[in-house]
């Protein structure tokens, strides 16, 4: 018996040392730690500031995204109004060029230029942009647009 109880006291402080060791081991590992915490701390601030950062960063990349491509509709628009703007324009100058061709053949009376000139029997030749080519009895002749009065401008649709 006596090695008994001598065994269970040298098994008691063995496991007591142990427990003793670990404990000491436990309270050096807290300590690390505890020193250590302010490292992670920041360590994980500065994490968490950088998740921030890269969403708020995938925010932007899609609003960029979404204002490219309201970006490209709005070319695309105004490519498609540039061509319509085109058509209309060459539609306009066509139907003016047939309403000054209209007037090719007509005899004014008399027609008094900005200048105060009078032309009698004034027969209209043909009426282009830069003016109308007209024939008079005295021979053929230019007239500027400026040179005409303001309603005949109008009538030949000068501006």
């Amino acid at each position: 018996m006596k090695n008994f109880l001598a065994l269970l006291i040298f098994a008691a402080a063995g496991g007591g040392w142990y427990v003793y060791h670990q404990n000491t081991q436990a309270k050096i590992q807290i300590a690390e730690m505890t020193q250590n915490l302010p490292i992670y701390e920041q360590t994980v601030a500065t994490r968490q500031a950088e998740v921030q950062a890269y969403s708020r960063m995938l925010d932007l990349q899609k609003k960029v995204q979404a204002k490219r491509t309201e970006v490209n509709a709005i070319v695309e628009k105004e490519s498609s109004l540039k061509e319509t703007l085109s058509k209309l324009a060459k539609e306009k100058s066509d139907i003016v060029s047939r309403a000054r061709q209209a007037f090719a053949g007509k005899v004014i009376p008399e027609l008094t230029l900005t200048d105060g000139r009078k032309l009698a029997q004034v027969k209209i030749i043909k009426v282009e942009e830069s003016g109308l080519s007209v024939s008079l009895p005295s021979g053929v002749q230019k007239i500027q647009p400026s040179e005409l009065p303001e309603n005949l401008r109008k009538s030949f649709h000068y501006r």
